[in-house]
């Protein structure tokens, strides 16, 4: 799987559509499978890191956290982009 670690959180790609976004106060990562995650992943993911943000792009979306704080909606959105939708998510978007 595509993963990529920026201070206290992890993104794993686990499709195009699909990314597991973790934060861990002291930095420890729990690596069981989930439902959903249990076979390896081919997906095509691209991973632009700057010193105070991280994108991650796939086909379908791209994610973008801002800092290295927890998540918030205000650092933590992802772009829609697939089946002709366009939309963006905000971290505690319901």
């Amino acid at each position: 799987m595509n993963t990529y670690v920026k201070g206290r959180a992890r993104f794993t790609v686990i499709t195009e559509g699909c990314i597991r976004i973790e934060y861990a106060e002291n930095g420890d990562f729990l690596d069981e499978p989930t439902l959903f995650a249990i076979r390896e992943n081919t997906a095509e993911a691209d991973f632009f890191d700057s010193e105070n943000s991280l994108t991650v792009k796939t086909e379908k979306l791209t994610l973008t956290y801002e800092g290295t704080d927890e998540f918030a909606p205000d650092n933590l959105y992802c772009n829609i982009h697939t089946a002709g939708i366009s939309a963006v998510w905000h971290y505690y978007d319901e």
